[in-house]
């Protein structure tokens, strides 16, 4: 889904630093985890700054990492969900410059962010590119 269609349907969109990746200890609450959050960032809807804590599903998150999270009220088996679902919680690379998005649109904002994390993503592709390069190296020789 792009941008402008991911935020015009995100009934909230945010940008969070997760304080504590499972505060449900592993029990599992209505198809996801409990996640403990400091909204850093409002971006679009009435939601407030501060702590919270989040239902995560399925993405799950690292203490001390910004992420831009998606409210969605929809329900499962609507079109489109699961799309939504995947983009919901996207990791904001620590390179990012939060103060980047000022003054600009919601649709604009997500579009940064997934363009950083798009980048940072293939960077990381590489380098595995070029790990496996190197233990593909050491296989045993067949005749």
């Amino acid at each position: 889904m792009d941008a402008a269609s991911f935020t015009a349907t995100a009934s909230d969109l945010l940008i969070v630093k997760c304080l504590d990746p499972n505060t449900s200890k592993g029990a599992k609450v209505q198809r996801g985890v409990l996640v403990e959050v400091d909204i850093v960032s409002v971006l679009k809807g009435n939601l407030k700054t501060g702590k919270t804590t989040l239902i995560t599903m399925p993405h799950p998150m690292e203490a001390g990492k910004n992420y831009m999270v998606a409210v969605f009220h929809t329900i499962p088996q609507q079109p489109a969900y699961q799309e939504r679902s995947e983009q919901a919680f996207t990791e904001i690379p620590g390179t990012f410059d939060l103060k980047s998005l000022e003054g600009k649109t919601p649709a604009e904002q997500a579009q940064m962010i997934f363009d950083a994390r798009r980048k940072r993503v293939d960077a990381m592709i590489l380098k595995l590119q070029k790990e496996k390069k190197v233990l593909e190296a050491t296989l045993p020789k067949t005749n």
